[in-house]
């Protein structure tokens, strides 16, 4: 491969991903569907609900590897059991997609990006919104504060008609990568500000051939999206 292969217009669009609580179907092992013992701050029960079972799908992300490793930490402070599932992107969404339209899905949190699914998964009933349950602190450790997270943060967990679906786990920032040296040849002079123009930049330069491609962006299949979910 030649580094002009490399050298393309490249864009990056803002996307963000959560991690999201529900129980498509029927109430979470974790959410308060029984009663639990009104705890003071310093004598906040971890225990409440030991013995209980969670089940948590992530896709494959550096966040989620990371997070593996302190699993046995939170089975040992709650008592909760956790089964902990990391799939590619792809088999990710179609997996839990097909459990939760199916109505038997036994998943209590998963990870989303609301720029993807975030409509489609309100309009089929798969979020809970999770604000009043950070606000109970019988069942919320006294000491976590909301105010932890930015208000553009909790942004992405935030659906348009108010819902707080989750905690946002990473957000990322936009932008636009290009070479100045094959627009200029292409007689493009000024930086493409609109799709419209990246469209016209990257039809211009595009030259397969020569092993120059006119416009890359990340991955294939639903990771393809990403990039232009957050523009749609």
């Amino acid at each position: 491969m030649t580094k002009r292969t490399l050298i393309s217009v490249s864009l990056i669009l803002v996307a963000g991903l959560i991690l999201t609580f529900s129980m498509p179907g029927q109430p979470s092992a974790a959410s308060p569907n029984k009663p639990a013992a009104v705890s003071k701050p310093e004598t906040f029960n971890w225990k409440m609900r030991a013995g209980e079972k969670l089940r948590v799908a992530m896709a494959t992300q550096t966040w989620s590897e990371f997070i593996n490793k302190y699993i046995p930490e939170f089975k040992n402070l709650t008592g909760i059991d956790i089964t902990y599932e990391i799939l590619p992107e792809d088999q990710f969404r179609q997996k839990t997609t097909v459990e939760f339209a199916a109505g038997t899905s036994d998943v209590d949190a998963f990870l989303s990006m609301a720029a993807q699914e975030g409509i489609k998964y309100e309009s089929a009933g798969w979020y809970v919104d999770i604000e009043s349950l950070l606000k109970d602190r019988t069942i919320t450790d006294p000491n976590f504060d909301s105010k932890d997270f930015t208000q553009s943060g909790l942004g992405i967990a935030r659906l348009s008609n108010g819902k707080l679906i989750g905690l946002p786990v990473y957000n990322e920032f936009g932008a636009l990568f290009y070479n100045k040296e094959l627009l200029d040849k292409a007689g493009i002079k000024s930086v493409p500000k609109t799709m419209g123009d990246v469209e016209k930049a990257a039809a211009a330069i595009h030259k397969p051939n020569d092993g120059i491609y006119g416009f890359v962006a990340r991955g294939k299949g639903a990771a393809a999206t990403s990039p232009f979910s957050p523009v749609m």
